[in-house]
Parts: structure tokens; sequence; C-alpha cells
């Protein structure tokens, strides 16, 4: 498998990922509008309570400050996490798109190139 198509499959790769966290962020943050239109109460939902439902632990450091940036960032909306990953994941995907084109250019100017008959 050449290294084009490595990187045409690694930008499809993230292309997915990232339209998975943006529909995460769009379903949780429509859940929150549906809650609160019924009951009229706002139910947040932190990025720590889908953390801990996939069943990873909370990191825990000894440093207290690098432990309070934890905690907020775990306090954060759970929709501002999709829509954090689904960014990252679109700059990934344009970054190996952009590769895979760039060695796809490349492949076919060095097959297109004349060859020099005078050469040894």
């Amino acid at each position: 498998m050449n290294s084009s198509r490595n990187a045409y499959l690694c930008s499809r790769l993230a292309g997915l990922i990232a339209l998975a966290g943006f529909l995460s962020a769009v379903g949780i943050f429509g859940y929150q509008i549906l809650f609160w239109l019924k009951y009229g109460i706002w139910h947040p939902v932190p990025l720590s309570v889908v953390w801990q439902a996939a069943g990873l632990p909370l990191p825990t450091v000894s440093w207290s400050g690098v432990q309070k940036i934890f905690n907020w960032m775990f306090d954060l909306t759970a929709s501002l996490g999709g829509i954090g990953v689904a960014l990252i994941a679109v700059q990934t995907y344009s970054s190996f798109r952009n590769l895979a084109t760039e060695l796809e250019w490349s492949r076919k100017a060095m097959t297109q190139m004349p060859v020099n008959e005078f050469a040894e």
C-alpha cells in the first residue's frame, strides 16, 4: 500500500471521528434543550459524567494546581468536549488530506518526467 493511500485512509478516519464528535455534541445539547423545554430546568451534563460512563477513571495527580485544572476541564459541559474533539479531528483530517494530495501529485510528477537519453 502506498503512502498517499495511507494518508487518505487516515484522513477518512479523522473525518469520521470529527463527525462523531460533532454528532455527540449536538445530541447532548439537544437532550439538554428538550429537558429544559419539558421541565423548565437546565440539566447540565459535565464531561466527567460522560468520561465515567465510558468506564474511564477521572485523572488524579499529586500537584494541586494541575488537579484544579483537571477538575475545571471535567466540569465543563460535555457538548464543549464533543466540539473540541470535532475541531481537533477536522484539523487532523485537513492535514492528512493535504499530505495525501501532495504525495499523489509528486507521484504523478515522477511518472510524467521525461527520460534523459544522455544520462548514464
